[in-house]
């Protein structure tokens, strides 16, 4: 995987070897956030997202919602 793009926004070791935990996911940074439309910059450049049904049931708190500059998991990491 190449992760150069995410590497320049602080991407870590650590964050990569956590992410090897989520299979068929792919590594995400929030760059921007609109509602529920964020954009994510991913290994492939930037792209639009939102929150799946299933996390968006389990999370109550606003607090606990990705925020712009948090690394994220995505399905994805293109606009396909």
């Amino acid at each position: 995987m190449n992760n150069s793009n995410l590497e320049n926004l602080g991407l870590t070791e650590e964050w990569i070897q956590e992410s090897a935990l989520y299979k068929n996911l792919f590594i995400g940074r929030v760059s921007s956030q609109y509602k529920n439309v964020y954009k994510v910059i991913t290994e492939n450049g930037e792209m639009a997202a939102e929150m799946s049904g299933k996390f968006l049931y389990s999370v109550k708190e606003p607090s606990k919602y990705p925020a712009v500059g948090d690394f994220v998991m995505v399905d994805r990491t293109d606009h396909s």
